[in-house]
């Protein structure tokens, strides 16, 4: 565990680091690191002071000096001695600084990926809009924690998208006597799978979520590790500066392990999950590794020191790749799963939204809806557009969720790319999103359908029969590759 009590450049001591610091914390890190390779060289300097090194070599009346870096690293190396502040030491001074800037500047070049590493504060709203969707999704009730986290709230089936489809069932029951019919073929067809299908479009939306909380867990720990290995080589090497003696360190790095662990934590907000929906073999993980405790790095002379931090750094590098890659690989997998099962995710067109006229439906059919034709409108007017409303208010969410600025997420060369597995992430985000505004959009058409259809029948009127014609005309694309949210293309 890292020794988090340093003293911060601005005088604060002691003080817990934290990412923010690592600005403030590399100044530090660079006057340790020069004032540890000073003393390890073979004249035998040691630290004098605050602004000074003093030469041990140095005879009666001809004490030598060098400067120090200032807190913040910078500056230092000029050689001079009591009494004799120019005498002849310019070629040291010159030989000093560009060492001393050498140093600073290795510093510099491993540490300039790790100053703009993604902040999870900004994979949070993501996270938040998808559970949001999720939770609209949910076919049962729903057990979460209230706004402040002290108590439950319950909210129960008949209040949720699981409700108004069972709502749907019951009332489309009237009309199961019909064979082979039109109407009988939206109940069977779309009407009694409608809650599987949604349940599946739920399930892609908790892999989306929860590849999300592995990155955003992966991100934090990545960013105290590289902030506890700049803390305790900074205090290895102002050790050895001093006593010519550090002792070893450990950093915790936590990196690796998540693609797994994130799921359960995107479903722990009371998601009423169905996995391994229809035996398709969506999964949330694949080939996922334990999390990580900690590593221990020797401390020792300077070169130890040195070696350490560095292979530190590595680590840090290796394990972000690392993780990003199984969070890509398992993104790309399930993409795959995914088109490859399209009928667990899609839902046939309707043959309904093909009516324009009411003779259309059949003699048997209409007969049927007119004897049901007030639960056939409760079932048109009432709660297939509450369905259609709990999906499309969960698109909304889901939409949302890409339009968060990822501008935050770029970073250098840490990782599989500029955008870690986002672009993986993304494909399956489309397919899910066009998913559900499809699926919002034939239940709505449907819905229509079947109230003109029933205004019709019941009146025999042209006015409702041109209605029909018109509205059949309008969804002629919905649920075809035509559709405006085709999940296929």
């Amino acid at each position: 565990m890292a020794v988090d009590l340093l003293r911060h450049p601005d005088g604060r001591e002691p003080f817990m680091a934290t990412y923010d610091d690592l600005e403030d914390l590399i100044g530090p890190l660079k006057r340790a690191r020069i004032d540890a390779w000073f003393v390890s060289q073979e004249m035998p300097w040691r630290i004098d002071s605050e602004e000074n090194y003093y030469y041990e070599g140095s005879g009666r009346g001809m004490a030598q000096y060098c400067t120090r870096p200032d807190k913040f690293g910078e500056g230092g190396g000029k050689v001079w001695m009591d009494d004799w502040p120019d005498w002849g030491l310019g070629d040291q001074t010159d030989a000093y600084r560009a060492a001393f800037q050498e140093h600073r500047d290795t510093i510099d070049d491993h540490m300039r990926d790790f100053r703009s590493m993604v902040d999870p504060a900004n994979i949070q709203p993501l996270i938040d809009h998808l559970s949001a969707g999720a939770h609209m999704l949910t076919t049962g009730a729903i057990t979460r924690p209230s706004a402040d986290g002290q108590t439950e709230i319950t909210i129960p089936k008949k209040d949720t998208i699981g409700g108004a489809i069972d709502a749907c069932v019951n009332l489309a029951g009237p009309l199961g006597s019909l064979r082979g019919s039109t109407a009988h073929a939206f109940r069977t067809k779309f009407i009694n799978r409608i809650e599987d299908v949604v349940d599946a479009q739920q399930l892609v939306c908790v892999i989306l979520g929860g590849h999300l909380e592995a990155q955003k867990l992966m991100w934090t720990n990545a960013r105290r590790a590289i902030v506890d290995l700049v803390v305790d080589t900074t205090k290895a090497y102002d050790d050895y500066a001093r006593t010519k003696s550090a002792g070893d360190f450990s950093v915790e790095f936590k990196i690796i392990g998540y693609a797994l662990a994130g799921a359960g934590l995107f479903a722990s907000g009371g998601l009423a999950l169905v996995l391994g929906v229809g035996g398709i073999g969506l999964s949330v993980a694949a080939d996922t590794t334990d999390v990580e405790e900690a590593m221990k790095f020797p401390g020792g002379t300077y070169s130890q020191i040195k070696d350490s931090f560095y292979e530190g750094i590595g680590k840090i590098r290796k394990d972000i790749t690392s993780e990003e890659t199984l969070i890509q690989q398992n993104l790309t997998t399930n993409t795959g799963i995914v088109q490859g099962h399209k009928g667990e995710f899609d839902l046939s067109r309707p043959a309904l939204l093909d009516v324009n006229d009411g003779d259309d439906i059949g003699a048997s059919d209409a007969h049927e809806i007119l004897v049901n034709k007030r639960a056939v409108r409760s079932l048109t007017a009432d709660h297939m557009p509450a369905v259609a409303s709990f999906l499309r208010q969960a698109g909304t969410e889901i939409e949302a969720a890409w339009s968060v600025n990822l501008e935050g997420w770029y970073r250098t060369s840490l990782g599989i790319s500029n955008y870690g597995p986002m672009h993986e992430w993304y494909d399956l985000w489309i397919i899910v999103r066009d998913l559900i505004a499809d699926t919002a959009d034939e239940t709505s058409a449907c819905a229509v359908t079947l109230d003109l259809a029933v205004q019709e029948l019941e009146n025999q009127d042209a006015t409702e029969r041109d209605a029909l014609g018109r509205h059949a005309k309008r969804v002629v694309d919905v649920g075809t590759s035509r559709s405006e949210h085709n999940p296929w293309d």
